[in-house]
């Protein structure tokens, strides 16, 4: 039988700033990386510069959500159901603002400039249950 894992200690104020500051620098790489399209905004000057770290502030972006998640469960979650509820509220609160602007600026987006949904990868056949399915 295993001995109990020991509390870990808390994130220092400075440390958890400098995570979240990487994880927001990251976020912020993929969005520049994806308004550099030249088919979205005709292509912004010097952005496709961003094409080569993509993958990596994706990556970046995962990696440290998976660590601050796995501290703040390590040092808070007594138990499986704790563990969920969190991540839950913490996921919901975001996802499904998140998934409704999307659908709405989509359909606006599609009456104002038709031409920019106009590509094979494309497929918009039963919104709602892609929006489920999201």
């Amino acid at each position: 039988m295993s001995a109990p894992a020991a509390p870990t200690a808390p994130l220092s104020n400075s440390l958890s700033v400098y995570l979240d500051l990487l994880r927001f620098l990251a976020a912020m790489a993929v969005f520049m990386l994806h308004a550099s399209y030249h088919r979205f905004t005709g292509g912004l000057p010097g952005l496709w510069r961003l094409s080569e770290f993509g993958n990596d502030a994706v990556m970046l972006f995962f990696v440290l959500s998976g660590f601050v998640i796995a501290h703040v469960a390590a040092r808070q979650a007594h138990s499986w159901k704790d563990y969920s509820a969190a991540r839950l509220s913490r996921l919901w609160s975001i996802c499904i603002p998140a998934l409704l602007l999307t659908a709405v600026l989509d359909a606006v987006g599609m009456r104002l400039a038709p031409d920019l949904y106009a590509f094979s990868l494309y497929e918009y056949d039963a919104p709602v249950a892609r929006v489920l399915a999201s």
